[in-house]
Formats: structure tokens, sequence, C-alpha cells
């Protein structure tokens, strides 16, 4: 009897919209991840290949991916089993899959609990920039890392307003600390 594999729907804990896929025991078993048929139309309508970012890693590798009209009557990427086990993945885990490059077939696959950590570091060290030169610079890598735009990305910070090509700060009072604020001083 073959699993439904649907889109897990919960509130973001995170500022930002992503996908997860729930795994179950047979997924695990088999080493394969089985994409929702909501996803089917950001993968390949024929099997062959498919490219994955595991993680954080910049290590792009190539998998086994069967098509929704193949015989299994689903799209999956296998393969995966040696990554589960690196990751630690077990029934009940959610995995975040962000399409990368959908023309060329290319994906990021990570469990959500890394893919929440991440965010939110890079979250935090955006929160901390001194300057607009280094917030530009952190705001880019979060947008690299969660794969949206940057309007996208700058309008779910609270606190944070774009102006012209810049980043305007929170506003806060000034004191004698290097950079001129605390959070505990900002203004809301």
């Amino acid at each position: 009897m073959q699993e439904s594999t649907q889109l897990v729907r919960t509130r973001s804990k995170i500022n930002y919209s992503y996908m997860t896929i729930r795994m179950t025991p047979s997924r695990i078993s088999k080493g394969l991840i089985a994409i929702p048929v909501a996803l089917t139309k950001c993968f390949p309508k024929q099997s062959g290949v498919v490219h994955v970012y595991f993680g954080d890693s910049s290590d792009l590798q190539p998998k086994v991916f069967s098509s929704y009209d193949s015989s299994t009557r689903e799209c999956r990427i296998g393969g995966v089993a040696d990554w589960f086990k690196e990751s630690g993945i077990k029934s009940g885990d959610e995995i975040v899959i962000q399409v990368i490059d959908e023309e060329n077939f290319v994906y990021r696959l990570i469990p959500e609990r890394e893919f929440i950590t991440k965010t939110q570091e890079l979250q935090h060290r955006f929160d901390k920039s001194e300057s607009e030169k280094e917030a530009s610079e952190k705001v880019a890598t979060l947008v690299g890392w969660v794969h949206l735009d940057k309007q996208e990305v700058v309008a779910s910070v609270p606190n944070v307003v774009e102006k012209g090509i810049g980043i305007s700060y929170p506003i806060g009072k000034p004191n004698k600390n290097k950079g001129g604020y605390t959070d505990g001083e900002r203004i809301p």
C-alpha cells in the first residue's frame, strides 16, 4: 500500500514561509523522499537525475529522480539513505525542500530543525549589523539562504524599513556603547 505524501502546513517558527515533507518509516528505510503532488510542477516531467544540496552544504550531488508519470505514480528522489543516517532523520521529522533552480532541477533538502537554527542565526547576525553596508551584506546572505527575494525578507523583519538602496535600523536612544544603541533601548 502506497503512503500518501503531503506538504506540512504549520505556523512558521521563523519569519519566512517554507515547505516541509514529513518523513515516514518506510520512506526512511527505502532511502527516498516522496514529493507531494502539490510540488510536482517544480520537478522534471520525466524520470532521470536531479541535483541536490544537502543541509547547508555547497556540495551539489546528483540523485535519481522518478517522475509522477513513472510506474511508481509519485515523484521520488532516491539515494538519500546515507544522508538520512548522517542527519539523524527519524520518523516524523520534517525535511525542508527548497527549489533552488527549477529550470535546471536543483533543490536543497535540510532537516527543519537545522533550517530554523541556521535561519535564526543569520537573522541574529543581521540584527546585530552596525552599518548599512554590513546590514546589506547580511540581508543578502539571508536572502540566499531562505531563497526568497530581498523585499520579502526585509518586509518580514520587524522594525526594519528599506530606504532607497540601503536599510535603516530600528530607531533607538543614543548611548555611550559602541554602535550607539542596545536592544533594550530600541524604540518599537
